[in-house]
């Protein structure tokens, strides 16, 4: 997921280092990157699997727990945000508020939810991304620093217990996006079909046609 994003919009994508788990790999990530930077563990979620690394000792644990090194920069932010893709357009969002512990935001770690403002560089950023890999359906995770925005990480099952109502907009959403890209309609008579079905087998006749 990180390259895709580095791919698109290298300018939006918090610095990595993505390796092998060696004792090699490791010296180098820990040499490269300022403290304090931030290690998860690939295909984690709702925060599992993210440590905040600020010393040796923490490093190690991590190190004892992944197969691969996944570290990026830690931004100075004390919030995120959620934005929701659905179909072709974005249907909502909310900000993500640091616990009370620090370092997390996500709302199971202890966050907090709150409506706003979605700053349109962060639109920008999800429109792009989800415009250009060909996402349909998908909750993106931003930071934003100044009015630069960053993207984390997009998850196709997502919580949406940040805004009431939200789940309805998607629902909608993503019914009207299928209409437009199948077409699909209502038949003026379900109970009657225009044409028997076609057999699989030429030559022969389905036992369903009449």
């Amino acid at each position: 997921m990180t390259r895709c994003f580095t791919a698109v919009a290298p300018a939006n994508v918090p610095w990595t280092i993505i390796d092998a788990n060696t004792p090699y790999a490791a010296e180098q990530a820990w040499d490269a990157m300022p403290l304090p930077f931030v290690a998860k563990i690939p295909k984690s979620s709702m925060g599992e699997g993210v440590f905040l690394i600020e010393n040796r000792q923490d490093w190690r644990k991590y190190l004892e727990k992944t197969p691969v090194i996944y570290v990026q920069e830690c931004l100075p932010i004390d919030r995120d945000l959620r934005i929701i893709w659905a179909g072709d357009c974005i249907v909502g969002g909310y900000w993500r508020l640091q616990a009370e512990q620090g370092f997390y935001n996500n709302l199971a770690r202890g966050g907090s939810a709150e409506t706003g403002i979605l700053p349109p560089e962060a639109c920008a950023l999800v429109t792009r991304l989800a415009t250009e890999l060909g996402i349909n359906h998908g909750g993106f995770d931003i930071a934003m620093v100044d009015r630069h925005s960053y993207v984390f990480e997009f998850n196709r099952i997502f919580g949406n217990q940040g805004v009431p109502g939200i789940q309805q907009k998607v629902d909608q959403a993503i019914t009207e996006y299928l209409l437009r890209e199948w077409g699909f309609s209502e038949p003026e008579n379900p109970d009657s079909p225009e044409s028997a079905p076609v057999s699989p087998f030429p030559g022969t006749q389905t036992p369903f046609a009449v």
